[in-house]
């Protein structure tokens, strides 16, 4: 496939059919919807992991902290040839460098130093959390 760069970030998603993913079929959309608002109402640790949208993971904060890129999976190859190419005392803190240490942290899947939620204060962040517990509460109750 070719690759496509936009500043120097990859800018491809894999066309892949469903199928060949193995995922199975969701039979109960519920049961899913149920453990999302679980998964980030109870159980995530927003104030240690990212929420990463490319790998479909957790990953540690501090792991993206100057200095630890090492530490890093090969799939953040494009993080680390940045970060390298940039001097970083010299980088503006909000537009050239990863905002791992927000309350909340959400990695574009492309743009991998942008922090999409990183203007969610502490005060916003509980919000939602409290917003997704109240819907998860709702949906366990709720008859379909």
């Amino acid at each position: 496939f070719n690759l496509s760069l936009i500043d120097g970030w990859n800018a491809n998603y894999a066309k892949i059919p469903l199928a060949q993913l193995k995922i199975p079929r969701a039979t109960d959309f519920r049961k899913y919807l149920i453990g999302f608002y679980k998964f980030y109402g109870f159980d995530f640790d927003y104030k240690n992991y990212i929420i990463c949208v490319l790998t479909g993971t957790r990953v540690p904060k501090h792991i993206f902290d100057h200095g630890k890129e090492n530490q890093l999976p090969p799939v953040f190859s494009k993080f680390v040839e940045y970060m390298e190419r940039i001097n970083v005392e010299e980088a503006d803190e909000v537009d050239e460098l990863f905002s791992n240490h927000k309350p909340m942290v959400i990695q574009d899947p492309f743009e991998l130093i942008h922090n999409v939620s990183k203007g969610v204060q502490e005060s916003k962040l509980n919000k939602i959390v409290n917003y997704m517990r109240s819907t998860y509460e709702l949906l366990l109750g709720a008859k379909f």
